[in-house]
């Protein structure tokens, strides 16, 4: 008996051992990849929403086809030494298309988009204030800030095992990491999808107003409030790839959501897919800044004279 008894605690101990040695990997990766001078990072989301269209007139019914499919991809090479970096940024929201190259050198910001005619110059103190709000919800940026903040807080905790060996293709071709899982439940996963409702909300009724169509936001409000309540989580899938080197070389993570006991006009499934990749890692990189001219850049100044921010008012 004391043998078995023995035997059993010495696994338990192993066990346990070996989830702290995950979690302890894992951060460790995570902080050392967050920490490196150089790099390319790629980021790709997409969603498929499914609404009740139970009693929708075709109008409505119109309008929601719009709002059924989400991508988005983010490609970033960066060299924090030489404060530059360059970001592309491409995407389809609604029935406009996202597009657009960000650069960044020392305390300025370069905007390329077929929005604008020319590039946007933004120096120093010309980094704030209502416009450059209204660009970051132009291209989602803040958006993407927020959810960044709010996933490391939700995987800042013991849930990390490792699955073992693996092979996986990178842009720098096929290499052998090790998996982890993120075991991530319900509550886990409750603040991003108030953040996201709220995000996705304030854009469709916006959108639903200037198509004037009739919305009453505080209805949304509370049937979003008591979808939440009653969400149903189909699947939450976590996985990260860390190479020998001790980097995150690839994270991708797949949501299915139901949501029981919405009405006609609201979202009842969606299946979000989300992946990024890190390359080139501490490497020498590329990040080139194209000529900038008189002739080919435009101020904040002109900018406002443009009338650019009344066309972004309220948002995409």
């Amino acid at each position: 008996m004391k043998k078995i008894v023995l035997i059993f605690t010495t696994l338990l101990i192993l066990l346990t051992g070996c989830s702290s040695s995950a979690y302890e990997t894992y951060s460790k990766a995570l902080e050392k990849t967050e920490g490196v001078s150089s790099g390319k990072v790629k980021m790709t989301q997409e969603a498929h929403v499914e609404f009740n269209t139970e009693g929708l007139d075709k109008k409505v019914l119109e309008e929601l086809r719009k709002w059924e499919k989400f991508n988005v991809d983010m490609e970033c090479t960066f060299d924090k030494e030489q404060e530059v970096s360059i970001t592309n940024i491409y995407g389809e929201f609604y029935d406009f298309g996202i597009e657009g190259k960000l650069y960044e050198q020392k305390n300025n910001l370069y905007v390329v988009t077929p929005l604008l005619p020319k590039v946007l110059v933004l120096k120093g103190d010309d980094l704030k204030g209502e416009e450059i709000e209204k660009l970051e919800k132009q291209f989602l940026i803040k958006d993407f800030k927020d959810f960044e903040k709010i996933w490391k807080e939700v995987i800042d905790r013991e849930n990390v095992s490792k699955l073992g060996n693996i092979v996986i293709s990178t842009p720098e071709g096929d290499i052998k990491a090790k998996e982890f899982h993120i075991t991530l439940t319900k509550e886990d996963i409750m603040p991003l999808m108030i953040e996201g409702t709220k995000m996705f909300n304030q854009i469709m009724i916006e959108q639903m107003k200037a198509n004037n169509i009739s919305v009453d936001p505080k209805e949304i409000e509370e049937q979003c409030k008591k979808a939440i309540e009653e969400i149903d989580f189909e699947k939450i899938y976590h996985r990260a790839y860390i190479d020998k080197d001790g980097f995150v070389v690839e994270e991708e993570t797949h949501l299915i959501i139901n949501f029981p006991s919405t009405k006609g006009g609201y979202i009842k499934r969606i299946d979000f897919k989300g992946n990024v990749q890190n390359w080139d890692l501490s490497k020498q990189v590329k990040a080139i800044i194209p000529e900038l001219t008189d002739e080919n850049t435009m101020t904040i100044e002109e900018l406002k004279e443009s009338g650019f921010n009344k066309k972004l008012k309220g948002g995409a």
